[in-house]
């Protein structure tokens, strides 16, 4: 059986049926997976006509439902809702989305407590998926929470099955991990044979192989388009050549065993899906990083993040702060530091 896993999908700007290239766009990367039997992704973008957005947040995303189509025309058959985007347009777009999932065929999971199986060829697959406060979530408890010590028991729970884990988690356009996750994730691989399919910072970040296991800290964007608000003309998020470079990462599973991986790399700078062996070189690069002596290696995180901050700023006029000296900018506060205290009482206890 072959499993091929996918970053993050945001059915939205260019990635739209309306863009009638559309399937020219995915052609090279369709061939490459029309060659395996299940296909898995992170759905970032709610698939709703709800107009009304949850509140207190910097980004709001979603996609028309009839971009379903586009999933279908990929071969895609299951996706993690968990993310920090499905509760974008409240709990009626995350319905209208499992409503239109399901019209269509397509296997959720990460809501409410819900995993997934896949029973075939003599294998059993569990697909589990969580989103982590770090990441600063709008509907946690409707929406799975990453909470290391129950995701234990969950893998316990379902150890006559291989698992793959979706964790949406960490921060933004930074190749290092938090090193916070780095010990979860060898912590849980600990005496398993489980793969850990991460999300989120919109870049590649490193490959780790741990005992039987197999971490894959983010896989970037599958597919994304630049962000836009109502609060300028310009976008809130230009894709960078970073945010345009991913992975396909397909999995060999024999009798619920991991039996290999391959890892297709690819670029969509050009506005078509390129493979792109020059990207493997990079994933090469953040996945050496994960053996750097954890000192070392948070000094090195630490500066990634700090000029990506910095580059941030620097787009910053006194118009900006303006716009932003409102009620909602207040709820995003107060919303950050709610989270990171929880993060704190769930992540940071598991490591002690």
């Amino acid at each position: 059986m072959r499993i091929a896993l996918l970053g993050d999908i945001a059915l939205f700007g260019d990635n739209t049926v309306e863009n009638k290239t559309i399937k020219e766009k995915f052609a090279s990367i369709k061939a490459v997976l029309t060659k395996c039997d299940y296909i898995v992704g992170n759905l970032e973008s709610p698939l709703t006509r709800c107009k009304h957005t949850i509140g207190g947040k910097s980004a709001y995303l979603k996609g028309a439902p009839d971009n379903v189509a586009i999933l279908k025309y990929l071969g895609v058959s299951h996706v993690t809702l968990a993310n920090n985007h499905m509760y974008d347009y409240r709990l009626q777009g995350l319905k209208e989305t499992i409503k239109v999932l399901g019209e269509n065929g397509i296997e959720w999971y990460g809501i409410n407590g819900k995993s997934a199986r896949i029973s075939s060829q003599r294998n059993e697959i569990t697909l589990l998926g969580y989103c982590c406060y770090s990441t600063n979530a709008k509907g946690m408890g409707v929406i799975n929470v990453l909470d290391p010590a129950q995701i234990e028991q969950e893998l316990e729970n379902n150890k006559s099955a291989l698992q793959i884990v979706s964790l949406h988690w960490g921060e933004e356009h930074v190749h290092f991990p938090n090193y916070d996750h780095i010990k979860v994730s060898r912590k849980l691989c600990k005496d398993r044979e489980i793969i850990i399919h991460g999300h989120h910072p919109h870049v590649i970040q490193g490959i780790e192989e741990i005992e039987k296991s197999i971490v894959l800290y983010s896989q970037g964007n599958f597919c994304f388009d630049d962000v836009y608000t109502k609060k300028s003309a310009d976008p809130l998020i230009s894709l960078s050549e970073d945010n345009q470079e991913s992975f396909v990462f397909i999995l060999d599973i024999h009798e619920s065993q991991i039996n290999g991986y391959e890892i297709i790399p690819f670029s969509f700078q050009k506005g078509v899906y390129e493979i792109a062996p020059i990207v493997k070189d990079k994933i090469l690069k953040w996945s050496e990083a994960l053996k750097i002596k954890e000192n070392e290696y948070k000094k090195k995180r630490h500066s990634d993040l700090t000029k990506y901050i910095e580059g941030r700023k620097s787009l910053r006029n006194l118009e900006w702060y303006i716009k932003r000296l409102n009620f909602d900018s207040l709820k995003m506060i107060i919303s950050a530091r709610n989270n990171k205290q929880k993060y704190n009482e769930i992540v940071r206890r598991y490591i002690l």
